[in-house]
């Protein structure tokens, strides 16, 4: 963890927003959804006025760097294996969720008293969002 957390330490001096967008299979699928840069802006919007650091997490890396403008507080997180990527996403303050596992397990390892936890509106269906999601956490309309 020590070895992680050096190489990024910087990242984590201010608050810390975790966005973590799932793209893979959902690229080549037209009937799979797809996270936009417009719920990325929606998101943004239900966060406080602050200094943020942004880390941008992603299965696609290269795709998500043009939705998002180069600055100082925007960060790609590259390089990193699964583990590593999921320690990283557990350390920032708040978290902008995709519709995958693996966001919904950086968010709740992650999850401080004072978390902003948002998430898509977009599901199976065969379930209610309950099962899914903390009380806390905040559902965003896509």
């Amino acid at each position: 963890k020590q070895e992680i957390k050096d190489k990024v330490s910087n990242l984590y001096k201010k608050n810390s927003v975790c966005v973590h967008i799932r793209l893979g299979d959902t690229l080549a699928q037209p009937w799979m959804h797809k996270l936009s840069p417009e719920y990325i802006q929606k998101c943004f919007n239900h966060l406080p006025q602050e200094d943020y650091n942004f880390i941008i997490f992603s299965d696609n890396i290269e795709y998500c760097k043009d939705w998002f403008p180069q600055s100082e507080n925007v960060y790609f997180a590259e390089d990193l294996n699964e583990a590593e990527t999921l320690y990283l996403m557990s350390m920032c303050d708040h978290f902008i969720m995709s519709g995958s596992t693996f966001s919904w397990w950086g968010a709740y390892l992650g999850q401080k008293p004072h978390s902003i936890v948002l998430f898509p509106n977009y599901f199976d269906g065969s379930r209610s969002l309950e099962e899914f999601y903390h009380p806390t956490w905040k559902l965003i309309e896509l």
